[in-house]
């Protein structure tokens, strides 16, 4: 069938090595270069805002009522997703909007949890739960 003397055609002219020799080849590969750039770039992005505003957000201390945990002016980068998957536990720091302002934000530590009864007497803190009748002093650590 196959002739082992027979010759494969050579195409007439320049060979396919010598077209445009480092012509539009290096402007080919500058513009694949930049649309790699501007592909990392977005998903860099991307991945930045879902975390910003889906995992962490920073905050800025306002006052001193977080004192000594937290001074005046100090930034805080808060998580939010820990309690999609806890609940929180007395001693906690929480961040939250005021319901009468939304604009109003929040820092304060978790003494009362669902349940219990808070109450302030002679600068001390007693929490009592609906179960027991008699409230128990908190301690200040």
């Amino acid at each position: 069938m196959f002739n082992n003397n027979s010759k494969i055609d050579q195409p007439q002219g320049e060979s396919l090595n010598n077209i445009n020799p480092g012509g539009n080849n290096k402007v080919i590969s500058f513009f694949s270069f930049l649309f790699d750039l501007l592909k990392t770039f977005v998903i860099v992005a991307l991945v930045a805002f879902a975390i910003r505003y889906f995992v962490i957000q920073p905050f800025v201390v306002d006052g001193d009522s977080m004192l000594p945990t937290f001074i005046n002016n100090e930034y805080l980068i808060a998580e939010k997703i820990s309690y999609d998957f806890k609940n929180p536990s007395r001693g906690d720091v929480a961040i939250f909007r005021y319901p009468k302002n939304p604009e109003i934000i929040y820092i304060k530590r978790i003494i009362g949890l669902p349940g219990e009864t808070v109450e302030i007497k002679n600068n001390s803190v007693y929490i009592a739960d609906s179960t027991e009748s008699q409230a128990k002093k908190l301690s200040e650590s």
